[in-house]
């Protein structure tokens, strides 16, 4: 946990956050609740991603049960949206936004570090 690089979780909270601001200004509250939901949860499923790869990994697991794992963690997260949005009523419009703040964030990391390797940067 020492090496973890908070870098992407930082920065799509903060673009989450933006996003939410912005849909507050607009008058949209239950809009912006539903992407702080859907930005935080997103975010925890990115995490979860990064710490379950590392730690399957590390310990030399077969092929199999690392699908299985993976399959597990995101069946348990499409749980989570379900219930959210049945139970809860959550905006699905701002689910997505929230989804896709971290998305972009991803996707920019992404090309920043392809273009400090290449020299574009």
């Amino acid at each position: 946990m020492k090496d973890l690089d908070l870098g992407v979780e930082k920065a799509a909270l903060a673009v989450t956050g933006i996003l939410c601001a912005v849909c507050v200004f607009l008058g949209k509250t239950d809009v912006a609740a539903a992407a702080a939901v859907g930005g935080g949860l997103f975010t925890l499923d990115f995490t979860a991603i990064r710490l379950v790869v590392r730690a399957l990994a590390a310990r030399g697991h077969t092929l199999g049960f690392s699908i299985f794992v993976l399959v597990a963690k995101m069946l348990a997260l499409l749980a989570i949206v379900a219930a959210l949005l049945v139970f809860a009523k959550l905006d699905i419009y701002g689910l997505l936004i929230g989804l896709s703040s971290v998305v972009i964030v991803i996707i920019g990391k992404g090309l920043k570090e392809k273009g400090k390797e290449s020299g574009a940067l």
